[in-house]
Formats: structure tokens, C-alpha cells, sequence
């Protein structure tokens, strides 16, 4: 996969695409493609796109009932106790 992200730093809204990079041809996927827009408290509604045996598929999804929450990033790494 391959992608890009746009983030807005004055609204806190987000963009992100992805495309599949080469074809996987053991289960016949020849593209992907999603483009999700995030925003505050406005959910957009995610695309998505994909090629599978011959068959070219498009979803969105739209949410409903949903909770905002906070993920913390912060990464501690430590060397292994022997």
C-alpha cells in the first residue's frame, strides 16, 4: 500500500488516501483504493474502492452512534530483562 495525508492544523480535519501498490494475484486483487475524511465530531463518510477477481466493488461507510475517544502515542522502549 501506498497513501497520502493531508492534516488541517486550523480545524483539526484529515484526509487520508490509499492505493494498492502492485496487484496481488494468488487471491486475484488487482486495486484498492480508500479515501477517509476525518473532521471534529463530523464524521465524513469513508470510500472505498477495490478490484477482486474481475469485479470492481465500491463501499461507504457512514457511522452512527459513535463515541469520541483519545489515543495517547507516547512509546516507551526498554531493553529486554534477562
Amino acid at each position: 500500500m501506498q497513501g497520502r495525508a493531508w492534516i488541517l492544523a486550523d480545524s483539526f480535519g484529515a484526509r487520508l488516501e490509499t492505493d494498492l501498490i502492485a496487484t496481488v494475484p494468488q487471491i486475484k486483487l488487482v486495486a484498492d483504493h480508500t479515501a477517509i475524511e476525518y473532521g471534529l465530531a463530523r464524521f465524513q463518510f469513508p470510500d472505498v474502492d477495490y478490484d477482486w477477481r474481475g469485479k470492481r466493488i465500491h463501499r461507504r461507510h457512514s457511522f452512527r452512534h459513535y463515541l469520541l475517544f483519545v489515543v495517547d502515542e507516547k512509546q516507551h522502549i526498554a531493553e529486554a530483562k534477562l
